[in-house]
């Protein structure tokens, strides 16, 4: 009589025991099938529905409304009780929602409805256009504008990142349109994160080769934009002109024979082509020497040939500078003379540089033109007059094979 009571007390503690055993199993079976849905899916909630996902939808207690559902490519599925809903681009718990919704519309009382993923679709994009390998690529976490590039082997020979832009067509069918040349320097508005779905395609500006040849830095062939093909442009690739290089006489020649010549000389003043020529595929643009020199010679430190380049202003004491200066011992900056070809003929100017070397008078300081042949005697030489006249008679023939020589 007296066990009586442990009996029972030791049956309810079993029954408590035995509640509690089943209330935390069932808790834990819970978790592991919700935890077993985020692992099926390899998504988090964020995760977007799209076609080729097939999906569990369960609501409890009315297993007609329940069943696995594949997401065609239209993305819209057709439930039962609820009829036609657009699934993609909605996550998991939109769609519970708006299940959820329709079934309360049909008198359908506080519905518990659920949305698992059971065979997610491949999460892949598309790369196209300029590149080595375009095709389909599996989508990794993170996945920009860059790293889909490299996985597409880059950008196809001769084509250069400035001259391309990358277009995004989402799978919700809105586009982005960036630049590949930011997007590689890292920019984030530029080097977008990639979607499921998305197909990327880099387009290159469309261009054309020209050639590039003469007095210029990196002589050779050119891509050059159909939207910006000027001569200016075509040598800006080149790296420029060189100091002796004669921008007035620049040529084009056309595939068909066809000539044309550009000055550039407005550029330098203007900062714009004077003249616009319309470059086309294969043309020849040739920048020439210049030929545009003039001698000193007498008491100077270093006398010879110099380069005069175009629409530039040289005076005499421009051009003693560049021989070094004159002798300070023996020049007689007194009588400096300069041989100059006018009309055919030669004349003789002469000027007292010293005055202007003492008191600035400009007028003893005058602007050297190509073909000039400046003279500094020296103090107590011979007869002035016979040694310009040989200068005249004789300097011409030197000057001549110089201009021959450097062509």
């Amino acid at each position: 009589m007296k066990c009586s009571p442990i009996r029972k007390v030791n049956r309810s503690a079993s029954c408590a025991l035995a509640f509690c055993t089943g209330l935390i199993l069932s808790v834990i079976l819970i978790a592991v099938s919700a935890s077993g849905c985020v692992a099926a899916t390899d998504q988090t909630s964020d995760y977007k529905l799209g076609p080729e996902d097939t999906i569990t939808v369960t609501v409890v207690d009315h297993q007609e409304f329940s069943g696995d559902f594949y997401v065609p490519s239209e993305g819209t599925v057709t439930f039962p009780g609820a009829g036609g809903l657009v699934v993609s681009d909605k996550t998991l718990t939109e769609l519970a929602n708006d299940i959820k919704a329709r079934l309360v519309d049909r008198g359908l009382r506080d519905p518990e409805v659920y949305v698992t993923v059971k065979a997610p679709r491949l999460l892949q994009i598309h790369v196209l256009g300029a590149v080595n390998r375009p095709g389909a690529y599996p989508l990794k976490p993170a996945w920009r504008v860059t790293e889909a590039l490299s996985a597409a082997g880059g950008l196809v020979l001769g084509v250069e990142p400035a001259d391309c832009t990358v277009h995004i067509l989402r799978s919700s069918g809105s586009k982005d349109s960036v630049s590949l040349q930011e997007a590689l320097r890292g920019a984030e508005t530029s080097n977008l994160v990639l979607q499921p779905g998305d197909v990327m395609t880099v387009e290159p500006v469309e261009t054309f080769p020209v050639y590039v040849m003469g007095k210029v830095a990196r002589p050779g062939l050119y891509n050059i934009r159909k939207s910006s093909a000027t001569v200016l442009s075509a040598i800006t690739l080149a790296g420029g002109t060189l100091d002796d290089a004669a921008l007035s006489k620049v040529t084009v020649t056309h595939l068909t024979g066809e000539s044309e010549t550009v000055s550039l000389l407005q550029v330098t003043l203007e900062g714009k082509e004077k003249t616009q020529v319309a470059l086309k595929s294969g043309d020849l643009i040739v920048v020439p020497d210049s030929t545009a020199r003039f001698a000193i010679l007498g008491s100077v430190n270093q006398p010879g040939f110099f380069q005069l380049k175009e629409n530039q202003t040289l005076t005499l004491s421009d051009a003693i500078g560049m021989a070094r200066g004159a002798d300070p011992k023996q020049a007689g900056l007194n009588k400096v003379a300069i041989i100059r070809t006018v009309d055919g003929k030669q004349v003789r100017q002469m000027y007292d540089f010293g005055k202007f070397a003492k008191s600035g008078d400009m007028s003893q300081n005058p602007q050297i033109q190509s073909g000039d042949i400046v003279f500094v005697p020296s103090r107590g030489g011979m007869d002035l007059d016979r040694v310009l006249g040989r200068i005249a008679n004789s300097f011409s023939i030197f000057w001549m094979l110089d201009r021959f020589n450097t062509k």
